[in-house]
């Protein structure tokens, strides 16, 4: 299933969250000096939208 991260020219709510927590913790571990690679496994925004579908608890 697809999900869409724009309405109307606008960022959904959702890709918002997604957004903050996969910059966030990049952030973070730059911070710690925690090398982080682009190449990880980053969850998608497919993923993540599935996650919360599921109601799955995400950090």
């Amino acid at each position: 299933m697809s999900y869409t991260a724009a309405s109307n020219g606008r960022a959904t709510a959702e890709w918002s969250a997604y957004a903050h927590l996969v910059i966030g913790n990049r952030v973070q571990n730059e911070e710690r000096g925690i090398k982080t690679s682009d190449t990880g496994n980053s969850m998608s925004f497919d993923d993540f939208m599935g996650a919360i579908q599921k109601g799955e608890q995400l950090n």
